[in-house]
C-alpha cells in the first residue's frame, strides 16, 4: 500500500531544495515500500528517466479561452534553463515518495499578475461574455501549484501563503456536496453547471501538497472527496467516460489530451498520500487506454488538442503534450509515452498549416467586380486579442505593376475556423486576375507560427455583348438654347461581357456626322459593363458645329473581342420647335401612313398631293416635318394642338419657299407631345415618294 511520508519533504532552505531549483520539473515517484519488494513502477523509476523541462500551464486557455487579456507568448511560459542539470539530478528527486514538486510548473512569476483577484487575493477570471470575474477551479488549482513551486524553490513566504490561500478555497469553498467543482457559467462546450476531470485532478494535486506541508487531515479528506466524481461517467454527473478509460476535461467528451493527463497526475498523487484502493487502478486504466490511443491524436502531420477533427493544439500545448507524455512515461514505466513524445517532438508540429481556400470562378463578364471569398481552417480565436486580418493583393496577370493590397479582417465562424470576403474593383474582360493572400503581424504575434498564404486566379473571358431597351430621349431635338430638348440622351441596357459602347450620328445620305463614346476614363474610351447606361449627345458634329435641322439616323453599338451588338433609329432636329404648354397627357400615335405615295405634284389634278394619316390617342401638340438628305425641307404642321382622334394633314410636294421638290424619296416625321417639361412622348416616321 502507498503510504504518506512527510519526513522526506526537503526544507525550502536546505541544500536539496537549492539543488532542485535548477530542475524544470522534479517528479516524486518512488512508493514507500521496502526496497527488496520494488514494484514494476519502482523498477521503471529506478532506470535513468528522460528529464522534463518545466512548462507553465498559465494562463490556461483550456478554461480561459475567452479571457479579455491574451495568453502570454510561449517564451514566457517555458523555462528551458534547467535542462542540462535535470539530467544529472533526476535520480535524486525520485527518492521523495510524497508529492512535492509538480510535474509541470512555471519558474517565471510574470503570470501572477495576469488575472484579477478578489478582496482576499484569490485569483479570478474575467470572460468576455460575462459581466464580472468568476472563480475557475482549474485556474485556482494551477495558481496554488505554482505558488507551491515558488515556495519550494525560493523559500518565498508570500508564495507559501498564497499557495495555502488557494488550497483552502479548493478545500472549503469550491467543492459541492458530491465532491465536484462546478463551473457555474455555460460555455459552448456545455450548459452550467458542468464539471471537469482536469479541475478535480489538479485540485487533488494541490490539496495533497497542502496536506504534506501542513499535516492537516482536512486536506486529505477533501482530496478523497474530490476523487468521487471519477467513479461516475459524464452521463451520471461524473467526469469520466467509458467507466474511467477517458478522463474528460469537458462535458462534451472529446477527450482533451492535456486535461486528461493533469487529471491522471491527481490520481497518482492521491494514491501516494491516501492509499485509496481505487485511485491507483483508475490511474493505470486511464493511462494504459491513453497509451493505446495516442496515435488517434496524430492528424495531418500535427497533434490534435482533443479528438475533434478541427481542434489542433496551440504551439504551447504541443510542447506541454510532449512533456506530459514524458512525465507519464516515468510515472507508469510505459515507454510508449516517451516514444510518442520523441516522435511528436521530431516529426510533428502543433497544428497543420492553416488551410486557405479562395473561391474562384471562370467569369464570362464582370465590370461590377467580384466578391472574393475565402476561409482559413485551424486558427484559434482564443489566442487573438484583436481580430486577425489578411492582406489580399490582386493584379491583372499581364500588368503586375498594377497590384494593389487590401487589408481584410477575418471573421471567425467558430472557435477554430475563419472566413473573409472582399469586393474587388471592376474587372476588365479578356484578362486573368491573380490574387495573393498572406497573413499579417496580428497572426504571427498570437500563436500562428505558420505563414498563411495562398494564390488564385480569376479568368475573365469575353462573351458577345448584348444591347436592349435602346432609345433616344429628347427626340425631337431643338438645339435653340431655350432649355428644352437642347441635347439628347441615348439610353440602353448592356448585357454579356464588358464592351466599348459608341453612339454614332449619320445624316440623310449616310455620312457620319458625330461619334460619341459611351464611357471615357482619363481621356480614353473604355469598357462599360452590365447594367443601364446613359450617353449624352450635345447635337454638334465632329467639327463642333451645331447640327442643322434635319432627319438623322442614330446607331448605338456595343463591341468587344467576341463581336458587336447594335440598335438604331431616327433623330429629328429642328431649332424652330419650342416647348409647348403642358396638356398633362401622354399621347400615342397609331395607324400612320402616307397616301398617296408616290404622288405627282405636276398640276394635272391627279395625285397632286399626299396625306399624312395618323391617330393620336390623347390631346397632343403635333408637328409634321419633311426631310431630304440635306435636312428639313418643309414643316407641314408646326406644334399645333390636336384633340384625340384621326387626322389627314395634306402636303403638296413643295418646300418652304413654294418650289415643287424634285423626284425622289422624302422622309417625314410626326411628333406628338404632351407639352410642358416632358420630352416628346411619341415619334413616328416614314417615307413618301414624288414621281
Amino acid at each position: 500500500m502507498l503510504r504518506r511520508r512527510t519526513d522526506t519533504l526537503p526544507s525550502p532552505t536546505s541544500t536539496r531544495a537549492r539543488t532542485l531549483r535548477f530542475l524544470g520539473i522534479a517528479l516524486a515517484l518512488v512508493m514507500a515500500v521496502p526496497a527488496t519488494s520494488a514494484t514494476p513502477l519502482q523498477q521503471a523509476n529506478a532506470a535513468t528517466p528522460t528529464p522534463i523541462t518545466s512548462v507553465s500551464t498559465f494562463p490556461n486557455p483550456d478554461d480561459s479561452a475567452s479571457v479579455m487579456s491574451p495568453p502570454m507568448p510561449a517564451e514566457e511560459l517555458l523555462d528551458m534553463s534547467a535542462l542540462g542539470a535535470a539530467e544529472q539530478l533526476w535520480s535524486q528527486d525520485t527518492t521523495d515518495s510524497t508529492p512535492s514538486h509538480y510535474y509541470a510548473w512555471c519558474k517565471s512569476g510574470s503570470f501572477y499578475d495576469h488575472n484579477p483577484r478578489d478582496a482576499s487575493g484569490l485569483v479570478m477570471v474575467q470572460y468576455r461574455d460575462l459581466p464580472a470575474p468568476v472563480y475557475n477551479p482549474v485556474t485556482i488549482a494551477s495558481y496554488a501549484l505554482n505558488y507551491h513551486e515558488l515556495w519550494l524553490h525560493d523559500g518565498n513566504v508570500a508564495a507559501r501563503d498564497a499557495f495555502l490561500l488557494h488550497a483552502r478555497w479548493l478545500r472549503d469553498r469550491g467543492m459541492d456536496a458530491q465532491g465536484r467543482y462546478p463551473y457555474t457559467f455555460a460555455t459552448d462546450r456545455g450548459p452550467a453547471p458542468w464539471y471537469s476531470a482536469m479541475a478535480q485532478g489538479m485540485a487533488i494535486s494541490a490539496m495533497a501538497r497542502a496536506y504534506v506541508y501542513t499535516g492537516d487531515a482536512s486536506y486529505l479528506t477533501a482530496a478523497n472527496k474530490a476523487f468521487q466524481p471519477f467513479k461516475k461517467n459524464l452521463s451520471e454527473g461524473g467526469v469520466v467516460s467509458q467507466d474511467g478509460a477517458w478522463l474528460e476535461e469537458y462535458p462534451d467528451g472529446y477527450h482533451v489530451l492535456n486535461g486528461a493527463v493533469f487529471a491522471m497526475w491527481g490520481l497518482w498523487d492521491l494514491a501516494r498520500i491516501s492509499g485509496d484502493p481505487a485511485a491507483l487502478p483508475l490511474f493505470e486504466k486511464s493511462s494504459k487506454h491513453l497509451a493505446a490511443n495516442l496515435s488517434s491524436y496524430e492528424s495531418e502531420g500535427a497533434i490534435l488538442y482533443e479528438l475533434h477533427p478541427d481542434r489542433f493544439a496551440h504551439p504551447t500545448y504541443h510542447l506541454l503534450h510532449i512533456r506530459q507524455l514524458r512525465a507519464l512515461s516515468v510515472l507508469t514505466g510505459d515507454m510508449t509515452f516517451d516514444q510518442y513524445a520523441s516522435r511528436w517532438e521530431k516529426d510533428f508540429r502543433a497544428y497543420p498549416a492553416p488551410r486557405f481556400t479562395v473561391r474562384t470562378r471562370y467569369l464570362s463578364s464582370r465590370g461590377l467586380g467580384v466578391t472574393l471569398t475565402g476561409s482559413v481552417k485551424y486558427l484559434f480565436r482564443a489566442y487573438f486579442k484583436d481580430r486577425p486580418a489578411l492582406n489580399v493583393t490582386g493584379w491583372p496577370v499581364a500588368l503586375p505593376s498594377a497590384a494593389s493590397t487590401t487589408r481584410v479582417p477575418l471573421q471567425f465562424t467558430d472557435g477554430y475556423n475563419a472566413q473573409f470576403s472582399l469586393r474587388t474593383e471592376p474587372l476588365m474582360a479578356d484578362m486573368d486576375y491573380r490574387y495573393s493572400v498572406a497573413d499579417v503581424s496580428t497572426l504571427a504575434g498570437w500563436g500562428c507560427d505558420y505563414p498563411i498564404t495562398a494564390t488564385g486566379t480569376n479568368a475573365v473571358r469575353q462573351v458577345p455583348a448584348t444591347l436592349s431597351d435602346v432609345g433616344l430621349v429628347n427626340n425631337p431635338a431643338t438645339p435653340n438654347g431655350d432649355g428644352w430638348n437642347d441635347w439628347v440622351y441615348a439610353t440602353y441596357k448592356l448585357g454579356g461581357s464588358e464592351a466599348k459602347v459608341t453612339l454614332r450620328i449619320y445624316d440623310g445620305r449616310g455620312v457620319l456626322k458625330a461619334t460619341v463614346p459611351g464611357r471615357v476614363v482619363a481621356g480614353k474610351q473604355t469598357y462599360q459593363w452590365s447594367g443601364t447606361w446613359w450617353t449624352r449627345f450635345d447635337l454638334v458634329d465632329a467639327t463642333g458645329a451645331k447640327l442643322p435641322d434635319g432627319l438623322y439616323r442614330w446607331v448605338v453599338e456595343a463591341s468587344n473581342s467576341m463581336g458587336s451588338s447594335s440598335a438604331s433609329g431616327r433623330l429629328f432636329v429642328s431649332k424652330r420647335l419650342t416647348k409647348a404648354p403642358s396638356l398633362d397627357t401622354a399621347p400615342v400615335l397609331q395607324d400612320i401612313w402616307a397616301a398617296v405615295t408616290p404622288f405627282t405634284p405636276n398640276g394635272d389634278g391627279i395625285d397632286d398631293a399626299t396625306h399624312f394619316c395618323f391617330t393620336t390617342t390623347q390631346d397632343a401638340w403635333i408637328t409634321i416635318k419633311v426631310y431630304d438628305y440635306r435636312g428639313e425641307v418643309r414643316t407641314v404642321v408646326n406644334n399645333a394642338r390636336f384633340r384625340a382622334g384621326r387626322y389627314y394633314p395634306l402636303w403638296n410636294g413643295r418646300d418652304a419657299a413654294g418650289n415643287v421638290l424634285p423626284k425622289g424619296n422624302y422622309a417625314y416625321s410626326i411628333f406628338a407631345s404632351g407639352g410642358g417639361n416632358s420630352p416628346a412622348t411619341a415619334l413616328q416616321s416614314g417615307v413618301v415618294g414624288i414621281r
